[in-house]
C-alpha cells in the first residue's frame, strides 16, 4: 500500500500478524507505517544536511532482535550527538511537509523532539493515503546526546547546575506560580550564573531554554570523549551509563521492516549493556500508554454519530439468538399438524360436512407451502417436490367434494401416504451421513485446523470437504481487490474442493469449521461476504471457530495483550460460532473474561458453554 510520492509497503504488511506470539492488529501495522514515513521524511533532510542519526531505544533492539518493530512496541525513537540535533531543529520547519507537528519546545519533562504527521485526526482520503490509512496523529522521536565535560570536576558543576535549573522549573506551574522554595532556588541560580530572567517572558520557559544551555554547553573537540542523555544524567535516581563517543562513529546498517536503518557503530555492546540477553524478548513496559494512539481513537468516535467507529465490531444480543431451523424440525413440525388435520377431514367428511373438510384441507395445503418454501431455501428439493404433490392431491380432494372425491377414510390414507414418503426420504441413509466441512483461508494455518480434519476423515460414516475460501486485500475506503487464493499452498495429500462447486444452502453440512473470525470488520482483507460466519451459520448445525494463529499463552496477561483482544476476541467469528476452540485452557479464560467484559457479564455463561480447549 502507498501511492505517488508515499513509501511503498507490500499488502501482506498491513495484515493482522502474531509476531512472538504477540497479536499484532492491522491498525497498528497501519501506524507502524505512517511512523516510518515520517522518519523517511527526517532521514532525507538528515541526508541532505549532513546530519548523522542512529535508531535507538526500542527500534535499534527491535532492528536487532526482530528485523524490525518490537511486536509489543509502537513507536520509532532515534538519536542525534547534540550538535546535530542541534543543525536538525534549525532546518526541519523549512524541510518537513507544512503539515507536520515539531514539538521541540524546551517545555516538557524529556526534553527531546518529536515530529507529529499532522496536528489533528483525520480521515480526508488525501491525508488517509500520506499516512497509509492511519487516520491519527503519528511520529516519531528525536533524543539528543550530550558530550560529558573531559574534567570530572567541572563536570559535576555542570551537571549540579542543571540539575538545580532543570528540577526548578519543572516546580513551575503553568500559571507562572511557584513555592518559596523554588524562589529561593531561583535566586541560587541568577546569582550563581550572574543572569537576569526577563520578566516580560514566562520563567519557567526561560529556566527550561537555560537547562539545555547547560546541557550542551560542551561541545568543542577536546570534549568529545563521553556522550550521555543528559535529562537522565541529571535525575535524583541511578545515573545513565556515560557512552564513550566511539560508540556513535560510523553507523552500522540494520535491517528495519524491510529498509536498512543507520545504527550506532558500538550496537551490540550497546544494548548488551542496556538489555543484558537483548536476544531474549521480555515484554517490558514502556513510557507511554499502548496503544499510543487509543486516546485519538476514543476523541474520534465521540465525534462520530451514533458514536460508533464503522471498522470497529459492536455486539448485539441478538446474535446471540440462534434462528436456524433444520429440515427435520420443518418436516416434523409440518406432520405433526396435518395429520391431526387429516383426522378431522376424514370425520368431517363421514359427518357430511364438507365446508369444514375443505376448510382444513385449505389449511393444510397452506402450511405445505409455507413449508416448502423454507425447504427451497435450504436447498431440500428432494422434499419439496413430495410437498409439491401434496398440495396438489389436496386440491384435487377440495375439487371433488361432494361429488366423487371418495371414502373418507381413503382421502386420508391418501394424503397420510405422501406424509410417509416424506418421513422416508428424510430417514434415507443419505440424509443420515453426516457432512462436515472445513474452511481454510490461509494456508500458514491449516496446521492449526489439521487435526480435526484428519479426525472426521478416519469417521468412514462422514464425507469430508476441505474448501480454501479465498480472501481480498482492501482498499482505504473498504472496498476489495487483488484475490489471494492459497488452495495449492496446503499439503500434498490434503484435498481440495473448488469453493464455486460446493452450494450451502443445498448441502447444509452437519458442521462447517472455519478460521477467519472477522467477516468485514479487518482492516487489511475479507474473505467473501458469502462465507462471513453469520452467512454460513444458518445453513449448519454447528458453526466451529478455529484461530489461525498461536498466541504466547505465557503472556496472556499482559495489559497490552488485553488491548489487542478486542481485533481477534470479540469478533463475529467467535459470536456466532456455536463452538469456538482455542489452543489452550488459559487462553480460553482469557477469552471468556474479554468477552463477558465485551458483551455484558450476564452473557458469561454462554461463552463458557461456547469457548473450548483443544
Amino acid at each position: 500500500m502507498g501511492g505517488k510520492n508515499y513509501m511503498q509497503f507490500p499488502d501482506s504488511f498491513f495484515e493482522d500478524e502474531v509476531r512472538d506470539g504477540f497479536y499484532v492488529p492491522s491498525m497498528m501495522k497501519r501506524a507502524w507505517a505512517a511512523s516510518l514515513e515520517v522518519l523517511e521524511h527526517v532521514a532525507g533532510i538528515c541526508a541532505k544536511h549532513n546530519i548523522r542519526w542512529y535508531i535507538y531505544f526500542g527500534t535499534l533492539l527491535g532492528a536487532a532482535r526482530h528485523g524490525g518493530f518490537i511486536p509489543w512496541d509502537d513507536d520509532l525513537d532515534i538519536c542525534m550527538m547534540r550538535d546535530d540535533y542541534i543543525r536538525f531543529n534549525r532546518v526541519a520547519p523549512k524541510e518537513l511537509p507544512k503539515e507536520y507537528l515539531i514539538k521541540n519546545q524546551p517545555n516538557e519533562y524529556r526534553i527531546h523532539t518529536t515530529i507529529w504527521n499532522s496536528d489533528c485526526i483525520s480521515l480526508e482520503e488525501k491525508r488517509l493515503k500520506k499516512s497509509h490509512g492511519f487516520p491519527f496523529m503519528s511520529g516519531i522521536d528525536i533524543f539528543p546526546f550530550d558530550y560529558l565535560a573531559y574534567d570530572g570536576e567541572d563536570e559535576e558543576i555542570r551537571r549540579s547546575l542543571a540539575a538545580l535549573t532543570y528540577h526548578t522549573a519543572m516546580h513551575i506551574g503553568e500559571d507562572g506560580r511557584y513555592s518559596p522554595e523554588i524562589k529561593q532556588q531561583i535566586a541560587e541560580i541568577k546569582n550563581y550564573l550572574h543572569i537576569t530572567f526577563d520578566k516580560r517572558r514566562p520563567l519557567r520557559q526561560q529556566l527550561f531554554s537555560l537547562a539545555i544551555d547547560l546541557f550542551s554547553m560542551y561541545t568543542d573537540k577536546k570534549h568529545r570523549d563521553e556522550v550521555v542523555r543528559m535529562h537522565c544524567w541529571i535525575s535524583d535516581g541511578p545515573r545513565p551509563r556515560p557512552y564513550p563517543i566511539e560508540y556513535f562513529g560510523e553507523p552500522a546498517m540494520l535491517n528495519f521492516e524491510g529498509m536498512e536503518f543507520p545504527a550506532p557503530s558500538a550496537w551490540k555492546t550497546i544494548l548488551e549493556l542496556e538489555y543484558g540477553d537483548y536476544m531474549k524478548p521480555s515484554r517490558g513496559g514502556s513510557g507511554h500508554i499502548y496503544p499510543f494512539y487509543r486516546a485519538q481513537e476514543e476523541d474520534m468516535i465521540e465525534q462520530i454519530p451514533g458514536g460508533r467507529a464503522p471498522y470497529k465490531y459492536y455486539f448485539d444480543a441478538r446474535e446471540l439468538d440462534d434462528r436456524r431451523v433444520s429440515p427435520s424440525v420443518l418436516v416434523r413440525s409440518f406432520t405433526a399438524m396435518v395429520s391431526k388435520a387429516h383426522l378431522e377431514i376424514e370425520k368431517s367428511l363421514k359427518e357430511n360436512s364438507s365446508d369444514t373438510a375443505k376448510g382444513l384441507l385449505e389449511v393444510c395445503q397452506t402450511s405445505a407451502i409455507q413449508t416448502g418454501t423454507a425447504l427451497e431455501q435450504l436447498g431440500e428439493d428432494g422434499l419439496v417436490k413430495i410437498l409439491e404433490e401434496y398440495c396438489e392431491a389436496a386440491w384435487q380432494i377440495y375439487e371433488k367434494l361432494g361429488t366423487s372425491a371418495g371414502r373418507p377414510e381413503d382421502i386420508r390414507r391418501g394424503l397420510d401416504l405422501l406424509l410417509d414418503r416424506l418421513a422416508q426420504r428424510m430417514s434415507e441413509p443419505a440424509c443420515q451421513r453426516r457432512e462436515i466441512v472445513f474452511l481454510p483461508f490461509k494456508a500458514a494455518g491449516w496446521e492449526r485446523i489439521e487435526p480435526f480434519w484428519k479426525e472426521a476423515a478416519a469417521d468412514t460414516e462422514c464425507d469430508v470437504y476441505v474448501i480454501p475460501v479465498p480472501y481480498y486485500y482492501k482498499n482505504l475506503n473498504g472496498s476489495l481487490r487483488d484475490m489471494q487464493y492459497e488452495a495449492g499452498q496446503l499439503p500434498d495429500y490434503v484435498p481440495v474442493t473448488d469453493y464455486r462447486q460446493y452450494d450451502f444452502k443445498k448441502r447444509r453440512p452437519d458442521t462447517v469449521f472455519i478460521q477467519n473470525p472477522y467477516d468485514e470488520y479487518n482492516l487489511a482483507i475479507s474473505v467473501p461476504p458469502s462465507f462471513f460466519a453469520r452467512s454460513l451459520k444458518p445453513y449448519t448445525k454447528k458453526l466451529v471457530y478455529v484461530p489461525h494463529f498461536v498466541l504466547d499463552e505465557s503472556e496472556m496477561a499482559d495489559p497490552k495483550v488485553a488491548e489487542n483482544m478486542e481485533y481477534y476476541v470479540s469478533t463475529p467469528g467467535v459470536v456466532h460460532a456455536d463452538t469456538t476452540i482455542v489452543q489452550s485452557a488459559g487462553i480460553r479464560q482469557a477469552y471468556i473474561d474479554y468477552l463477558a467484559k465485551f458483551a455484558g457479564e450476564e452473557t458469561r455463561g454462554i461463552w463458557e458453554k461456547k469457548i473450548h480447549c483443544r
